[in-house]
């Protein structure tokens, strides 16, 4: 029986680039936001190179939670659906762009605390005994 298998995750928190409105960058942001104060449509942009060394048996993931308000996910300029988990190619070194487009006007105070949980998770499976 195989054991679960390993799983490393790195949380995406600093340097987020902002644009309010989508395409007009104003500054930068740091994820999760204690509380989010934006009320129209926004986009965060953030680049980040996959890990060197991966082993051929791994895998890569995007984790996307309490994105609240999300209303379009990109990864390299290619409209992807709107889900908690991304797979992502698992070639070292290889540099990707998330862009998340948010509409938070309708969002209650409970779903801008504690807002935007974006990790990249690798996972390798464990060899059976």
């Amino acid at each position: 029986m195989a054991s679960p298998m390993p799983v490393h995750t790195i949380r995406l928190r600093k340097a987020w680039d902002l644009e309010s409105p989508p395409g007009f960058r104003v500054g930068r942001i740091d994820l999760p936001a204690p509380r989010l104060t934006l009320s129209e449509p926004f986009c965060l942009r953030r680049t980040w190179s996959a890990p060197p060394g991966l082993a051929p048996d791994e895998t890569l993931s995007l984790r996307l939670e309490r994105l609240f308000g999300l209303i379009r996910l990109e990864l390299d300029g290619i409209a992807q659906p709107l889900t908690t988990t991304l797979a992502l190619p698992a070639a070292p070194g290889r540099r990707s762009t998330l862009s998340l487009t948010c509409d938070p006007s309708a969002l209650d105070e409970a779903h801008r605390l504690d807002w935007g949980h974006v990790s990249l998770v690798i996972t390798r499976p464990t060899q059976t005994p």
